[in-house]
């Protein structure tokens, strides 16, 4: 007992350490980055209702020490439902959707960043799933990604004022709508995890292909990804049974309790012993047929420190007496026999 409260002790000791640790390391960092503008522009297509979103964002480097230089971000938007994504600044290398626990465009650049740069970064997409209908009404409750651990001095979020019935103002207490080149424009300074919300609502007939089956949805996983994750798993599956009962389809059946067996080594597949016999048996099972008896059947020795009897009655140790006297394979087997093999 005292052993195991010891362990137990150890391992409480080990996780306290490595967690002050983690703490320490994250309270010794300040922040690795500022976004000095974070700009959305978004325009509803008048036909099915999607969205086609610019974004502009001015991202600096405060620290390429602590976790080296930056060379890849990732913006958060709603759904996996995005499309058509164009770089649309020189400094991208490539660009694409990202799921990591949450749909995002991840950019990866062409350099490395370090402290004190500056990267100026557009692109654009389309975002469809994103309304919700009712009778009279078409409503979309918008708001871009956020950072929880980057402060943005300028959020500037744009919406085109094309067919627009009605805009919710002030979602965002001390914030108010203004209006600037045909877009309504709400503007404010985030801290940590702050965001920043539009909500508006169009006339039906404002749109003229609407899919009731589109609306919004937060899905984050492709469906196709999750098949093929359920097809890797199965195929995985597929090929452990398949390997297991190849083995098993290799050894003769009798082998492993006959209770005839020679000398063994233990090898194990899938937590299940196999068995390396020696010269009494061939390397399929068959016995090696004793010059010295004409009696044929079976026979041998246990040298492996005992074997299973496949009568049933236990055979302990190096020796089997129970099923050679008893004879239930009927091979007339004589213990002089055994003896005389045993001088050989």
């Amino acid at each position: 007992m005292n052993k195991i409260k010891k362990v137990f002790i150890f391992i409480l000791l080990a996780f306290s350490f490595i967690f002050i640790a983690s703490f320490n390391k994250a309270s010794a960092y300040g922040d690795l980055d500022y976004i000095e503008l974070y700009e959305i522009k978004v325009t509803p297509k008048a036909e099915d209702g999607s969205l086609d979103i610019e974004f502009h964002i001015i991202w600096e480097v405060l620290d390429s020490t602590s976790d080296g230089p930056l060379e890849w971000i990732k913006i958060g938007i709603p759904n996996y439902h995005a499309k058509d994504i164009i770089a649309l600044s020189s400094g991208i290398r490539k660009i694409k959707y990202y799921a990591d626990g949450g749909s995002y465009i991840r950019i990866d650049f062409k350099e490395s960043h370090y402290e004190g740069e500056k990267i100026d970064i557009k692109f654009k997409y389309n975002q469809s799933y994103m309304y919700h209908l009712n009778e009279e009404y078409v409503v979309y409750d918008y708001n871009p990604g956020w950072f929880d651990d980057i402060k943005v001095g300028t959020c500037n979020l744009y919406w085109s004022m094309d067919g627009v019935d009605q805009i919710a103002d002030g979602i965002v207490s001390g914030v108010t709508f203004s209006e600037e080149d045909g877009y309504y424009k709400l503007s404010r300074e985030l801290g940590y995890g702050e965001t920043i919300k539009m909500r508006l609502r169009y006339q039906n007939n404002y749109f003229s292909n609407l899919d009731p089956k589109k609306e919004y949805t937060d899905k984050y996983t492709k469906p196709i990804t999750i098949l093929l994750t359920i097809a890797a798993i199965a195929t995985l599956i597929a090929l452990c049974i398949g390997l297991y009962y190849y083995q098993k389809s290799k050894q003769d059946p009798y082998m492993n309790e006959r209770g005839f067996c020679t000398g063994y080594y233990h090898w194990y597949l899938f937590n299940r012993p196999h068995r390396y016999y020696g010269k009494t048996v061939n390397s399929k099972g068959a016995r090696i047929v004793n010059p010295a008896s004409t009696s044929g059947g079976h026979g041998g020795f246990s040298g492996g420190g005992g074997c299973a009897c496949a009568c049933a009655c236990a055979c302990a140790g190096g020796g089997r007496a129970g099923c050679s006297k008893k004879d239930f394979y009927n091979t007339n087997l004589k213990s002089e026999i055994v003896l005389k093999e045993l001088d050989k």
